[in-house]
């Protein structure tokens, strides 16, 4: 009886302790960076445009609110959009949400994302696609990878 209440104790901490890491992880946030190159487009872009992406997803009731931040150097052309997209390296995959049109510089911003889009995104299952004129299915992209 005594090793019952023991295992039991020793089950409600680890329960506490794992709600606390998740209440502090939806606070903090989970942090995500991506180098964006013409050469991980499918199929590859020759190009001297590169750029970065950083990323904070934080889990919402509804799904999850991210903040991000862009920077696209050498630009050849006007950048028609920035997206995140569901996709493994060397695949294309459809469009989960759409960062910005026409994007300024510097580009950021904050939006909310559903529940499956926020799973996809912290799975690791994402990149980001940069479309110009120049090239309207991508001149630069980049996975999303966890950065912490």
């Amino acid at each position: 009886m005594r090793m019952a209440r023991k295992i039991l104790l020793v089950a409600a901490f680890l329960a506490v302790l794992v709600g606390c890491q998740s209440a502090a992880a939806r606070r903090s946030g989970t942090d995500f960076q991506a180098t964006l190159t013409g050469s991980q487009e499918v199929p590859g872009v020759e190009t001297r445009t590169h750029g970065r992406i950083d990323l904070r997803i934080w889990k919402t009731s509804a799904g999850g609110r991210i903040k991000w931040s862009l920077v696209i150097l050498r630009r050849e052309s006007p950048v028609i959009a920035a997206r995140i997209q569901h996709g493994r390296p060397g695949h294309n995959g459809p469009v989960l949400a759409t960062l910005c049109h026409s994007c300024r510089r510097p580009a950021g911003g904050t939006f909310h994302v559903n529940r499956s889009t926020a799973a996809t995104i912290l799975q690791g299952r994402t990149y980001i696609n940069v479309e110009t004129q120049s090239h309207p299915n991508g001149e630069i992209r980049g996975a999303l990878h966890f950065n912490g």
